[in-house]
């Protein structure tokens, strides 16, 4: 039925309560009542939109919703702390611990999950649990010996040895080491890849300049960084653009990711060989600068990191991956102890010698590696057992654009500018100890008889 209507007249639609069918009023100075059936979509008679995300990014990178589960991959990047996330929801709004969520605007701590409350226009709710994984992944050393003697500067022999506490003691922490590789890409066959599966960085098989499954082929390439090398960066342009193994997110790797790689009991390179041929027992550049002319290299001859001029030459292994700050990620347990972020790795928020307060005051002593070793199995604190942390785990808390100290001070106030110890013996040189620098973040070995300071860690 067509109703035309004078600019006078009025229409009301009122629905029957028995039945889908309107009753017409038209007021032409008098009320005439007509039934009339009028077709309307059904999603506007019987249902709203349902309260739901629909997407959920941070910091670019894209979130995985999974029924009522929103997982986020955010290793490498990010202080959980204050993160701000960017979504699209189809309700009325979404609020977080009841505070009203806007996108791109909203910051919240995902050191923990969150619960997000979509409540829709007709006043349902539903709940998303968002987690995400952050801090910084990384493998256990590789060091399966102890060095024997009483001393603990005699030969790396099967562990328990007279002294113990010592990184081989501890296998496969915070995760085992694991790599799958070198992988032939199906369609480029050229090109080889080598995935480490602690980390989720995939990275090239071969050092630069090298190719083949073997990396048996071509000529090894060194480079420096002045001006920056281009090498990783060229990889997106292999295979007319499609990226080698047809990837695009080459480049050159940070220090810290760099550094996974090291193995602490093989003898050199100090690598896993099976999985990255042909690599040398040699320098290897990163992307981390110190200044604008000084740059972090990895030696796979010894293990040690530091920084050298721009202008040196070293190699080059590249990595695919986005490229992001390395922020490690903290939970602060307020009983003097510090989470990192899903290693379930727990540290001594201060140092030993330090009082356990909030700003650790006191003087942080030194030790000699076999005091420090004791001294942390000894420590009492917060009820865990404590232990000297492997080298990998301690340069794990080295923050390197933090400054002097470089860690990062508000969870882990009046560190000293200064050498600290690791359990993880040199394995060529037993007499000499791994130890990492907090002026700067580089690491090395020393005399097992010196003094440095001590920070201990729990997680068995």
């Amino acid at each position: 039925m067509r109703l035309d209507l004078h600019s006078r007249n009025r229409v009301w639609c009122r629905p029957a309560p028995a039945f889908r069918a309107y009753w017409v009023i038209i007021l032409f100075g008098m009320v005439q009542t007509f039934a009339c059936s009028i077709s309307i979509p059904g999603e506007f008679l019987d249902r709203v939109p349902a309260p739901e995300i629909t997407s959920f990014s941070i910091n670019g990178a894209p979130a995985v919703i999974q029924g009522d589960a929103i997982n986020l991959d955010l290793r490498w990047n990010g202080d959980l702390n204050n993160l701000v996330a960017f979504f699209n929801h189809t309700g009325k709004d979404v609020r977080v611990g009841g505070i009203r969520q806007t996108s791109g605007v909203t910051p919240n701590r995902f050191v923990i999950p969150q619960i997000y409350v979509v409540t829709g226009v007709d006043g349902s709710s539903r709940n998303y649990s968002v987690n995400i994984l952050g801090g910084f992944p990384f493998p256990d050393s590789g060091q399966t010996q102890c060095s024997s003697g009483t001393n603990a500067d005699g030969a790396m022999a099967s562990c328990p040895q007279t002294i113990t506490g010592q990184d081989g003691d501890y296998a496969d922490l915070p995760k085992a080491r694991s790599y799958t590789g070198p992988t032939q890409h199906a369609v480029f066959v050229n090109d080889y890849t080598t995935k480490d599966n602690a980390t989720n960085l995939t990275w090239k098989s071969c050092s630069e300049g090298l190719s083949g499954p073997m990396c048996a082929s071509g000529t090894l390439g060194s480079y420096t960084l002045s001006p920056d090398t281009t090498t990783c960066s060229d990889l997106n342009l292999a295979n007319s653009g499609k990226g080698y193994a047809g990837m695009k997110n080459w480049r050159l790797p940070t220090i810290e990711e760099l550094r996974t790689l090291a193995n602490f009991f093989l003898a050199g390179p100090t690598i896993d060989t099976a999985n990255f041929p042909a690599t040398q027992s040699a320098q290897y550049w990163s992307s981390t600068a110190t200044s604008g002319t000084f740059a972090f290299f990895a030696n796979f001859i010894d293990r040690n990191s530091m920084s050298q001029p721009k202008t040196g030459s070293s190699h080059v292994r590249c990595v695919a991956s986005p490229s992001v700050a390395y922020t490690p990620a903290y939970i602060d347990n307020n009983d003097y102890t510090v989470t990192t972020a899903n290693t379930n790795l727990r540290w001594q928020r201060c140092s030993a010698g330090q009082n356990n307060d909030t700003t650790c005051t006191g003087s942080a002593i030194t030790a000699t590696w076999l005091a420090a070793l004791s001294y942390c199995q000894g420590l009492s604190l917060a009820g865990l057992t404590w232990r000297l942390p492997s080298q990998n785990e301690l340069v794990s808390l080295a923050q390197i654009n933090a400054g002097s100290p470089a860690i990062n001070a508000n969870y882990f106030p009046s560190t000293v500018s200064g050498l600290y110890w690791s359990s993880t013996t040199r394995p060529t040189s037993t007499t000499n100890a791994y130890r990492v620098s907090f002026s700067d973040g580089s690491t090395n070995t020393l005399l097992k008889t010196n003094a440095y300071y001590v920070r201990c860690v729990s997680g068995l």
